[in-house]
């Protein structure tokens, strides 16, 4: 049977496989965006938003226009020049499919399934490359639409000179070595989840913190985290959190900090805020970039220096504990099933 775990640890192949096939994954875009278009939209919901909304930056930075994001229940089609793009996973969420046929400017669905039900119901199709996922909570499939939003906006920015191919080959080269790379990334999150198995399993509340591309993924590890151990987590931007959430922390709220890259401005900001949570809590976390490793609570991750490629690493360890906590204080399938009893009573999935 295939666990979670095995997911997981598929995620460097996952990314290297994109980069490898990026030119055909990536042709139907290339062909459809042009002068004309004024700016994309990305519609999605659960871990196809949060990844959608890692991918924003990035996107704006190759194409060069507004790149709008949408959970699909509230997607209201945009102008005619706008190009939508429809992301789910199985290709078979309901809002996702109401949305797309809400749509009335040039549309693909984002779907790891070419025959999925979504994709009947836009103009063209483009693979997410994160091949068969069947347990609940999806990982892969948040590296595969990453990957795949990436590749979109830089097989665009290519073909219309906005970069050279000497800067688009480095950043396929820095995707490609982030691939390699990941396996390395897993392991070590995985001996720190092993080692910090108690204080990761106490809590009762659990906050993921970040800033800028940060906080999209600290909301991925907060739902990776709903969805498996059961218990409430909440994801915050991280100077949101001082306006209210942060007086709530107590001995039985846990914390996971995401830390910016070194130098930047807002780190120690962070790092402050996670120390105070610390005096409140024995199971406060840091994460940050740099040569893989743990000293107790802290865990560090290869991410080559780079922000863009944080989604890549620092979702890793959150969803290792989505994946093994479970087994530690209850039934580890139970949050597929509940899921999958949702999906059936009421009408998530076609």
């Amino acid at each position: 049977m295939v666990r979670m775990i095995d997911c997981i640890r598929e995620q460097g192949m996952v990314l290297a496989g994109a980069v490898e096939g990026w030119k055909d994954l990536c042709a139907p875009f290339s062909e459809a965006f042009g002068e004309g278009i004024s700016s994309v939209d990305l519609i999605g919901s659960g871990t196809s938003w949060n990844a959608s909304y890692a991918a924003v930056p990035f996107m704006e930075r190759m194409l060069g226009i507004p790149v709008h994001l949408f959970l699909s229940s509230r997607y209201v089609s945009s102008h005619p020049s706008s190009l939508a793009f429809f992301i789910s996973q199985s290709g078979a969420s309901m809002n996702t499919i109401a949305a797309a046929d809400r749509c009335s400017c040039r549309s693909f669905s984002v779907t790891a399934d070419s025959s999925s039900p979504l994709c009947s119901h836009t103009d063209g199709h483009i693979l997410m490359p994160a091949g068969e996922e069947s347990v609940g909570a999806r990982t892969k499939g948040y590296t595969a639409t990453v990957a795949i939003l990436y590749l979109l906006a830089l097989s665009a920015a290519r073909a219309m000179g906005r970069i050279s191919e000497g800067e688009c080959r480095h950043i396929l080269n820095e995707l490609s070595a982030q691939a390699s790379i990941t396996e390395r990334n897993i392991l070590v999150s995985e001996r720190w989840v092993e080692e910090n198995a108690d204080a990761l399993d106490s809590p009762s509340v659990r906050y993921v913190v970040g800033q800028g591309i940060d906080y999209p993924i600290a909301a991925e590890g907060a739902l990776k985290m709903m969805e498996t151990i059961l218990m409430p987590a909440a994801a915050f931007e991280a100077e949101e959190y001082l306006h209210g959430a942060f007086c709530s922390v107590s001995e039985s709220v846990g914390g996971f900090y995401l830390l910016p890259e070194a130098g930047c401005p807002e780190r120690g900001r962070i790092e402050r805020i996670a120390s105070m949570h610390s005096r409140s809590s024995g199971s406060v976390f840091t994460i940050s970039s740099g040569i893989p490793s743990y000293e107790g609570h802290h865990l560090t991750l290869d991410t080559q220096g780079k922000e863009y490629l944080h989604p890549f690493a620092f979702i890793l360890p959150l969803q290792v504990v989505s994946a093994c906590i479970p087994g530690i204080s209850g039934d580890a399938d139970e949050g597929a099933r509940r899921f999958r009893r949702i999906a059936s009573e009421l009408g998530t999935k076609v």
